[in-house]
């Protein structure tokens, strides 16, 4: 199958209806990698059925999709993901905004404009180390913003670049696994928990009852607080700091039995890691989903 065929493939092809907006998108990147037709299945009132029907032409795959996070930590990432993890700019110049999960975005956003306004007219494009009585017109929103640990860095502008804010959150957790050599170790402790169990549990019975079923598929998202934080850092900033066949400095983890692909997408990464017994794969997200969704 082609690109131009491609095209239009979910209009044409996919069962989309039941699903939401990030099982959807989830079971079309998988299923335009591996070559699939998408139906939903787990509607109806079916009892104990896989949320994904990957369709072939004679046989199918199961394919179950969930997430893992804290609550915090899928809000905060879900409210920015709206807005593509960029906000409108209110001066001249783009801004890199870092920050935790702890604040508020209602609060950053009723002051960030005022902030930045602020800092070019005072001639200051990073407030790291910077005393907010300096610029004595913004002196009460750079204090609130140094208590709740929001950072503002000017970018330097260059031909070609959107001229926006980008909002970035700061690293609180600790070291990052740069190499990911430690990801084996983190898929194996996410498979081992509870819930993740239960989804791999009814995949297993799925391909017991239906003779066509084979090669089950698990699909997680994960949240802030899904995976430790190095692994997790590392997996979101691994498209900008490493090339495509650039892969995780460990072996994948051995997937239990008749679980034949894990995928995983960590919030705010560009990159889908595709992980088998054998090895594991990137795919970059955008141009995948940029295939069947117009």
């Amino acid at each position: 199958m082609n690109d131009s065929e491609l095209a239009g493939f979910d209009q044409r092809v996919h069962r989309l209806d039941g699903l939401d907006d990030f099982e959807r998108k989830s079971a079309l990147m998988v299923a335009t990698l591996i070559g699939a037709c998408v139906e939903a299945h787990d509607i109806g009132g079916r009892q104990g059925a896989v949320d994904v029907l990957l369709r072939y032409s004679k046989r199918c795959a199961p394919l179950e999709i969930m997430s893992v996070g804290s609550r915090e930590g899928r809000e905060f990432d879900g409210l920015l993901s709206k807005c593509d993890w960029k906000w409108p700019l209110p001066g001249k110049h783009s801004w890199l905004v870092r920050l935790n999960k702890e604040v508020s975005l209602a609060e950053l956003k009723k002051r960030y404009g005022a902030i930045i306004c602020g800092l070019e007219e005072a001639g200051v494009d990073n407030t790291i180390l910077l005393d907010p009585s300096l610029v004595p017109s913004i002196q009460d929103d750079l204090k609130w913003a140094a208590a709740h640990q929001v950072v503002f860095l000017g970018i330097e502008s260059r031909p070609g670049w959107a001229s926006d804010v980008f909002i970035e959150r700061r690293e609180t957790g600790g070291p990052v696994d740069h190499r990911l050599s430690g990801l084996a170790k983190a898929v194996e402790a996410l498979l081992a928990e509870d819930n993740v169990r239960k989804h791999i549990e009814k995949l297993s019975r799925s391909m017991r009852r239906e003779k066509c079923m084979e090669e089950a598929h698990l699909f997680v998202g994960v949240f802030d607080g899904g995976l430790p934080f190095a692994q997790e850092f590392a997996i979101a900033a691994w498209g900008m700091d490493h090339g495509m066949n650039d892969l995780p400095d460990c072996k994948p983890p051995r997937l239990p039995d008749g679980l034949a692909r894990l995928w995983i997408l960590v919030h705010g990464s560009s990159l889908l890691l595709e992980v088998s017994s054998e090895e594991w794969r990137w795919h970059p997200c955008d141009s995948v989903l940029g295939r069947v969704i117009p």
